[in-house]
Formats: structure tokens, C-alpha cells, sequence
């Protein structure tokens, strides 16, 4: 039993360890960071709906507080597809399906240090129209908690990372 407990214990260490905090910007926009061979980088999670879906070559701005705009630009890496259906029985079945995409795109040290100033405004090169964000809860932590998530990451094999100053 107490091995059993010891697995379990270190098998949740490590998940919580390694684990990426999404931060929502609204109800389609996740963002994550994260970090591989000496490189960082932010993951757009996003989910399409019938007006905003994200396409292949992938790019992000966002508006800082003081007016710089910080620009992302890269791929979608993966996709998620969920199926759900109901059957009425007599042969009526419905349901539906929906998308969620996840896009890996480059940040550079310095774009790192500028999200200090906060996120004003987010924009996403959806279709058929753009995904635009002004307002999200969390908005004013927003730009600083990613900055935080950032210096806290670890390396491949968890070792603290010193090079981020």
C-alpha cells in the first residue's frame, strides 16, 4: 500500500511539475507557453466556431498597454476533433462536431520582457472574420501571468532554466 502511495504521489508531482497553464482570452482563446532545445514559445489553444475558424499558418497580435504590438506568427500543430450524437431512436439521430486546434508560434526574449506591460487588445487571423478581443476576464493579470509562466518553466528534463534574464 505504501508503494502504491509513493507511485501515486510522484506520478502527480510530475504532472503538476511539467503542467501548462492555459490563460482564456474569451470563450474560443486559450494561451500557453513553453519551452524546447533553447527556444520559447506560446500555444494558442483555440476552439472554431461558425464565425472564427483558425486557419493553417497561424498569427497573433497583441496590443500592449502602451500601445506596441507584439507580433506572432507560425502553425497550427495539432487538432482536436470532438463527434457527439444522439440517438431518438425511429431512426432520428443528431448531433454535431466540434474543432480545437492547437498552433505553436515563436517568442523572443524581449517579447517576453514587453508582456510586463500588460495585454491591451488581442487579434487572431481567423476566417471568415478575425477573432478580436478587448475585453476577457483576467485581462489586467493577463500580459504578467504570462510573463510569470515563462520565467517558471523548466527545461526537458526539468532543470531549472537560467538563461530567460
Amino acid at each position: 500500500m505504501k508503494k502504491l502511495f509513493i507511485i501515486i504521489s510522484f506520478f502527480v508531482y510530475s504532472i503538476a511539475a511539467n503542467a501548462v497553464w492555459m490563460r482564456s482570452v474569451g470563450s474560443n482563446a486559450e494561451f500557453g507557453v513553453y519551452y524546447f532545445e533553447e527556444e520559447y514559445y506560446l500555444i494558442l489553444s483555440f476552439k472554431d466556431d461558425d464565425g472564427n475558424r483558425l486557419t493553417d499558418n497561424t498569427i497573433i497580435k497583441f496590443m500592449l498597454n502602451d500601445g506596441q504590438i507584439l507580433r506572432f506568427e507560425g502553425n497550427e500543430g495539432s487538432k482536436q476533433t470532438k463527434v457527439r450524437s444522439v440517438n431518438w431512436g425511429f431512426g432520428i439521430s443528431t448531433g454535431g462536431a466540434s474543432d480545437k486546434h492547437f498552433a505553436i508560434v515563436y517568442i523572443t526574449k524581449e517579447q517576453i520582457e514587453k508582456l510586463k506591460i500588460g495585454v491591451n487588445k488581442i487579434a487572431i487571423n481567423t476566417i471568415p472574420e478575425a477573432y478580436l478581443r478587448d475585453e476577457w476576464r483576467g485581462k489586467k493579470e493577463f500580459g504578467n501571468e504570462l510573463y510569470n509562466d515563462f520565467k517558471n518553466l523548466k527545461g526537458e528534463f526539468g532543470e531549472e532554466l537560467h538563461n530567460f534574464e
